[in-house]
């Protein structure tokens, strides 16, 4: 990925770092620090210290929830214009997931005691993290009762769904957010040989179509059918 300068019209342009005054801004601008990395690098793991939230500027990255036993599950794919990390500000608490890279990233890392003067006085960037946090608790435990108590193919259905409304699709009708196999069982709460499965079979029903990482979504109508009834 080639490298590109921050700048401070670029943090300007965020919508929760619109109404920062000047001072703030060029204060903000001068700690900020930006990270490129390549697909497969941590960007951070569970338990690390939570000194900064991150800012997606380009590329994408999964977040990891990972229990005792060593099983992990893919909570939530972030990309251009997400903010992550941020939950663990409010709690002074170390980083409850991992996160890892899926596509070459840019990012942006926001130092905690910046990201808590921001939203200590500006109303607009507290109001964006209250909206956001209150977004994704919601989101989280939808995806636990629907991944929970649906079968193989609803989970399948609801996830391709799912990628769909959160990144959307390109000029060619693909998911623009790129998964292997594994990575798709990980969002859907099985295994990768039971993703495999259920994907082979609805592009069998020619309801998806793949091309290694690339899904196309063929008949919306049927997929958000087998999503309703699991």
């Amino acid at each position: 990925m080639k490298e590109k300068p921050l700048t401070i019209e670029e943090l300007r342009a965020m919508p929760p770092l619109r109404t920062l005054s000047d001072e703030d801004m060029q204060r903000l601008f001068e700690t900020t620090e930006t990270l490129y990395l390549n697909q497969g690098d941590t960007i951070f793991n569970k338990d690390d210290n939570s000194r900064s939230i991150y800012v997606v500027t380009e590329g994408r990255a999964k977040l990891l929830q990972t229990d005792a036993a060593g099983h992990s599950m893919i909570v939530r794919i972030v990309g251009k214009g997400d903010f992550f990390g941020y939950t663990a500000l409010f709690v002074d608490k170390d980083y409850p997931t991992s996160a890892e890279v899926i596509e070459n990233c840019r990012l942006l890392l926001i130092q905690k005691e910046i990201a808590l003067h921001i939203i200590s006085n500006y109303i607009e960037a507290c109001l964006f993290c209250i909206h956001e946090i209150a977004n994704q608790l919601t989101l989280s435990r939808l995806n636990c009762l629907l991944l929970t108590h649906k079968q193989l193919r609803g989970r399948i259905a609801y996830t391709l769904l799912r990628m769909k409304r959160e990144h959307g699709t390109n000029e060619n009708g693909q998911l623009n957010v790129l998964l292997s196999r594994e990575e798709i069982g990980k969002l859907s709460n099985m295994t990768t040989s039971n993703a495999i499965r259920t994907l082979s079979d609805l592009q069998q029903e020619k309801i998806i179509k793949m091309d290694g990482r690339q899904i196309s979504i063929i008949d919306e109508d049927k997929l958000n059918h087998i999503a309703v009834i699991g």
